[in-house]
């Protein structure tokens, strides 16, 4: 069964990239989250100042949101894709190759 390994371990890469893009997409939507939840009010500040701290923040809160929503919506989709491309080329080799169920 060896000459089916390459199988095997394509699909561990296209579950390790899936997994790093949607884990990274997560990590900078919950930081970006938090440091707008909890951006503190400087004393000393200007109303002006804090204002447009909070405006970056949650610009930068909602750009990541959208991320990983992107995410979510489209990168276990693909590796499912990838997932059946993989069992369809692997059950024609094995039908080429004779062997049975």
């Amino acid at each position: 069964m060896t000459k089916y390994n390459h199988y095997a371990k394509e699909l561990d890469e296209a579950f390790k990239e899936a997994r790093e893009i949607y884990t990274k997409a997560y990590t900078e939507y919950s930081g970006t989250k938090k440091a707008f939840e909890e951006l503190p009010y400087m004393s000393g500040m200007i109303p002006f100042e804090v204002a447009e701290r909070r405006r970056k923040a949650k610009y930068d809160y909602e750009i990541a949101e959208l991320k990983f929503n992107e995410a979510k919506r489209t990168v276990w989709q693909n590796f499912n894709n990838r997932r059946a491309e993989l069992r369809r080329q692997l059950e024609t080799e094995v039908a080429k190759n004779g062997i049975a169920n």
